[in-house]
């Protein structure tokens, strides 16, 4: 199952306009505890693989960004 496309999108859309790679990306989240592969964000970007919340929270924060879930 695909992970819902404006998930996708906005972290791939996140991380190039901080400028990072995903091994760049993955850097950041693994500092934060996230144990987060370069190989985890390639698959959450292409909807092979769904991240959970906590992934989600740990990739917001690398990319100084916040999250919210909606209705």
């Amino acid at each position: 199952m695909l992970a819902p496309v404006p998930m996708r999108e906005e972290i791939q859309r996140a991380r190039k306009d901080a400028n990072l790679t995903q091994g760049e990306l993955s850097e950041l989240c693994n500092k934060l505890g996230g144990n987060i592969r370069q190989k985890d964000i390639s698959e959450f970007e292409s909807g092979k693989q769904n991240p959970s919340l906590e992934k989600i929270e740990i990739i917001a924060k690398a990319l100084g960004k916040s999250w919210k879930l909606s209705e």
